[in-house]
């Protein structure tokens, strides 16, 4: 099965008066004329530059007290600040968990605090607060005030009995909450801060669990600096906990709206003077150096951190990211190698369940061909329930549909005579922009074919009786492809169509044609360090904010050649017409995603052929050089300007 795209060069979304329109923006912001033009393209007036070119967090940061619960939680916990009451944590295994836990720990003990936390495991305890967490936190003499740190908001079943049981809860979360039951939930607590709640007077949904954390620690601190005067020291800063707030940000994949980031462009710099011992042993263990960039968070240290959680260890994380100062060095730089080490497995497991998921899905398609715009369900005895993720996210984007992926639960359950499974789903990077994963597992849960779900638009987890899988697979065929027609609906009937029907290309399934912008069209001569560099200050890119991206016509490809440890990487040069104009390339897992056979047939023949790629420079040079290549993300492809 393969995914097709379409890429369109991004329309003007008011044609007129464009090219004044570009100057002023270049005059204003002091810009270069392509750089101007770019950000015209994208709809960026002259009033945003500031926030667009130099975000701050000082220009940004909201009045925490907007959030539903702030004010309440911040009072109970200054309560137990100033009667020495020890807390306990739960938080979740995965980075921006890991990052919460961090942040409020190190803030905690500087201000003369005890707590102690916990991590549910994934594998033998499942997500969210559960009695063996109680337990543990018990065991280590906490008692009363609980936080559940980026888990909670959807487990009011467990916590009203906590509360029964005498235990204090406040979340501290930012997933999404079932509507039908927020108030329900919130009464199960003493305190909830999630900025999905309704009845919030600022909009913060995109931030990540950490990025809440913050705001929480900051208006306890305004609590202390304009209350009662009794003593609490002040000493803990937060500025340089960017950087983990960065780290969250990213590898939680929230949008980056303004404020997210201008927390990641601070939190790199703070990652570039490497003063977190913990942050800078795992970036030697990755083997980055500065200036690092949000794909350095995203691809080196933020698999590393969840690895932890995945392979069984989740602790592991956290105590790598309290490993703040100098003098932790060495603890730091043994955990960072241990992270390594799950890290080797945790890729191992997830190569292997990625093949055969695609294996299935491929088969699944070609079974099923009628219902390939639906949403693909599998679950595999062999895989392990912590790869799961990744697998579905790296399977999704490959052939460009929802997947929901699942393995039996090593979690004890009290579901008699069946087997549970435990599933994680991801949508594509690209399309399906109107699907919400959350509410489609909200809405299998409501009609008994889950019995859990929770999670965000593009991901989530859920769980369910084995003998339900049949029933659930039938109904995100309908959900999806209900879904995919209502989200094309101004469409044309024609468009519609093109959109969501099986096409045979080559004797091989195209499930889905998928439309993706492409910013505007470059020149072979175009592409060198100064253009890179002027990129590279539009960044930190990711989710909300993406790298500029450009088309390149009719390109030769010459200098073919496989290189990476497993030959999966493709280097190469593009020429123009003539051979005049030439330009360096790397295709970063050309091997896999079907570019390198595209490649290799485009030297051979010398015909041709659209490209579409993002200008960098190449970070491997050695000796401080610098040059400009295109990172190549689609080939032979079809690139089309807009209406």
């Amino acid at each position: 099965m393969l995914s097709a795209t379409r890429w369109r060069l991004r329309s003007l979304r008011d044609k007129n008066d464009f090219e004044q329109r570009c100057e002023a923006l270049r005059v204003a912001g002091d810009l270069d004329p392509l750089t101007a033009r770019l950000l015209c393209l994208r709809g960026v007036a002259k009033q945003q530059l500031r926030e667009v070119l130099y975000p701050k967090v000082a220009d940004l940061f909201p009045d925490p007290s907007l959030l539903a619960d702030m004010d309440k939680a911040s009072e109970r916990l200054l309560a137990a600040l100033r009667t020495g009451e020890k807390i306990g944590i739960i938080t979740d295994y995965d980075v921006d968990g890991a990052c919460s836990a961090a942040l409020l720990i190190q803030a905690w003990r500087a201000w003369g605090g005890e707590c102690v936390y916990t991590v549910p495991d994934r594998l033998k305890e499942g997500y969210g607060p559960n009695d063996p967490a109680f337990q543990r936190l018990r065991s280590q003499g906490a008692e009363g005030l609980v936080l559940t740190l980026d888990c909670g908001s959807n487990a009011q079943q467990v916590l009203r009995s906590k509360q029964q049981q005498g235990w204090e809860i406040i979340v501290v979360d930012h997933h999404a909450l079932n509507s039908s039951i927020e108030a329900e939930q919130t009464q199960a607590v003493v305190a909830m801060i999630n900025p999905q709640r309704s009845d919030n007077r600022v909009d913060l949904r995109n931030l990540s669990a950490c990025g809440v954390v913050l705001l929480l620690l900051v208006a306890m601190r305004r609590s202390i600096e304009g209350g009662s005067g009794e003593e609490v020291p002040l000493s803990f800063s937060l500025k340089p906990w960017f950087d983990v707030v960065a780290l969250s940000t990213v590898c939680d994949v929230v949008p980056l709206a303004p404020l997210n980031r201008a927390f990641v462009r601070a939190g790199l710099a703070h990652l570039d003077a490497q003063r977190h011992a913990g942050l800078a042993a795992l970036a030697c263990a990755a083997g980055i150096v500065p200036p690092f960039s949000a794909r350095d968070l995203a691809f080196a240290l933020g698999p590393r951190l969840n690895a932890a959680g995945r392979m069984g260890d989740p602790e592991l994380a956290v105590e790598l990211l309290l490993c703040v100062e100098h003098e932790a060095s060495q603890r730091a730089e043994r955990i960072a190698h241990a992270l390594e080490n799950l890290n080797n497995r945790r890729r191992s497991q997830q190569e292997k369940c990625c093949r055969q998921a695609q294996k299935q899905a491929e088969e699944q398609a070609g079974e099923q061909a009628e219902d390939v715009a639906g949403g693909c369900f599998l679950y595999d005895s062999a895989w392990s329930v912590g790869v799961l993720g990744p697998s579905a996210s790296r399977v999704a984007e490959r052939l460009a549909r929802p997947m929901f992926l699942a393995a039996p639960s090593p979690v004890a359950t009290s579901v008699e005579e069946t087997t549970l499974l435990r599933g994680s789903a991801r949508l594509p990077p690209y399309g399906w922009e109107e699907c919400s994963l959350a509410r489609i597992a909200a809405r299998a849960q409501e009609k008994g074919l889950l019995l859990s779900a929770g999670g965000h638009a593009r991901a989530c987890g859920f769980s369910l009786r084995e003998e339900d899988a049949e029933a659930f697979q039938e109904f995100l065929r309908k959900d999806l492809r209900k879904g995919s027609k209502e989200s094309l609906k101004e469409s044309s009937k024609e468009s519609l169509k093109e959109n969501l029907a099986t096409e045979v290309v080559s004797g091989n399934i195209v499930d889905r044609v998928v439309d993706r912008v492409v910013d505007m069209e470059l020149l072979l001569p175009a592409v060198a360090e100064e253009l890179a560099l002027r990129l590279s200050q539009l960044a930190p890119f990711g989710e909300g904010h993406a790298e500029p991206l450009f088309a390149f016509r009719e390109v030769f490809v010459e200098n073919f050649r496989l290189v990476g440890k497993r030959g999966q990487h493709v280097s190469c040069t593009f020429s123009a017409e003539g051979g005049v104009a030439r330009a360096r390339v790397i295709a970063f897992g050309a091997l896999e995603r079907g570019l390198a056979q595209a490649l290799r047939e485009a030297s051979e023949t010398r015909s041709p052929k659209w490209a579409v790629g993002f200008v960098r420079l190449d970070p491997y040079l050695q000796g401080g050089a610098r040059r400009a290549q295109i990172v190549l993300q689609d080939f032979a492809c079809m690139v089309e300007e807009s209406a």
